[in-house]
């Protein structure tokens, strides 16, 4: 109060600043979905979340009593055993059971039944033969991928036997269509409708600038590999339309194909129970894998809660395997009101989403930093004397990835 008793704040600069007061201290989330909520939850950075709250199936006795009470251990139809898994035909070292939580009909989860080895295979043929073409990843979008494909070439840097010098070093980008000018640039333009769509070949215009697509500059395959996201095989798949392109398919890896239909095999019959009791019958002799995806997750990276129903055949089982980095699973329900129960994803587990589950909300909101296992390490005490020449790179890679493989078939019987 001023000497006159005039005030020096107005009525409309105190209406302004209570404005701001309330908008500072109200909840800016206070209506959203309970799916929502627990992605928020997880997503958070500071604080952290508390990672104990989640359901953790290789150690049940520690997870919540709120989620342990509502799990019944299962048996599987068929033992998980065999070359794929890295393990033997004794089936006193086969995976035999499973798990499946009540209110989530359809959702099955089998704890890691794979072999160290087994895991290590599969990601090192998953990097090294699924990067390359006709497999189609995000990079592709910008960047004309070599025929040894990014990873192999990164391998090479790795190696020494390819450095700044070499032509092969940098990966060029693809052309920017509206730059392009008639007989001035080496361009071939592909079908807007495909996976591929896009200009093949990177050029330069008349003042001798590189073309470009994008904002991106050129890379070298270290850089390049960081921004490796995703992999489609099969039947390929239009993401801005969300619809399979039926003209363009990629084969699905032969051994992907055999272990999930040996998964298919091992939970049909699986038995719900609960308020509606239900029975998950699918034959493997009548699933055929048609299509899939690799995801390859990084710490800052997430998958925000989603359906997948862009399959006609939406009664085959989903399957799904994690590698590397542990990460945080929410499976909820038929819309994002279903609280959802949040789950550890080991490197090995697998989950099946089949019936009821294969229309309901799912996603991946947290990559867990630091959790990469012993045995994925360039420390691991089974390797063999190939793996301690050439793993060290994967290792390396795998300090902060998460590597998913789910994969459907797509069309019905």
């Amino acid at each position: 109060m001023s000497s006159s008793g005039y005030s020096a704040t107005s009525n409309r600069q105190k209406k302004l600043q209570l404005q701001q007061v309330l908008k500072r201290d109200a909840d800016p989330y206070q209506n959203q979905t309970p799916f929502r909520a627990l992605e928020r939850k997880f997503k958070r950075r500071v604080p952290p979340p508390d990672f104990s709250e989640i359901i953790d199936f290789q150690n049940l006795d520690k997870s919540p009593e709120e989620y342990r009470s509502r799990i019944n251990r299962v048996e599987l139809s068929e033992k998980l055993y065999g070359p794929l898994f890295g393990s033997g035909s004794e089936e006193s070292s086969a995976r035999n059971f499973g798990y499946t939580v009540e209110g989530f009909t359809g959702f099955i989860f089998i704890s890691n039944p794979f072999s160290g080895r087994a895991q290590r295979n599969f990601i090192r043929e998953s990097l090294r033969e699924f990067t390359k073409p006709p497999y189609i990843s995000n990079l592709d979008t910008h960047y004309v991928i070599p025929s040894c494909g990014a990873w192999n070439l990164f391998e090479q840097v790795s190696k020494g036997q390819l450095n700044e010098a070499s032509e092969e070093y940098f990966v060029p980008l693809k052309l920017d269509p509206t730059k392009v000018k008639e007989g001035k640039q080496d361009a071939k333009l592909i079908d807007t409708s495909s996976a591929t769509a896009g200009y093949q070949y990177n050029g330069l215009n008349e003042k001798g600038e590189t073309i470009r697509n994008t904002h991106l500059e050129v890379l070298p395959p270290h850089e390049l590999v960081k921004r490796l996201r995703w992999i489609t095989f099969g039947y390929q798949y239009h993401w801005p339309t969300k619809a399979y392109i039926w003209n363009e398919a990629v084969c699905v890896p032969p051994a992907l194909a055999e272990l999930t239909r040996a998964v298919v095999g091992a939970i049909d019959g699986v038995k719900f129970e609960g308020e509606s009791s239900w029975v998950h019958n699918y034959s493997k002799g009548d699933y055929k894998p048609e299509g899939g995806v690799f995801n390859f997750y990084q710490p800052r990276d997430s998958l925000m809660g989603h359906i997948d129903q862009s399959e006609p055949n939406l009664t085959a089982p989903l399957i799904s395997y994690s590698f590397g980095c542990n990460g945080v699973f929410l499976m909820g329900g038929a819309d994002r009101n279903t609280p959802p129960i949040p789950v550890l994803l080991r490197s090995g587990d697998i989950m099946a989403m089949c019936g009821p589950c294969r229309k309901a909300f799912h996603g991946v909101p947290r990559i867990i930093e630091d959790t990469l296992p012993e045995y994925l390490t360039s420390l691991a005490s089974d390797l063999d004397p190939d793996e301690v020449q050439d793993w060290p790179v994967f290792a390396s890679y795998l300090t902060t990835t998460r590597i998913n493989a789910n994969v459907r078939q797509v069309m019905p019987i």
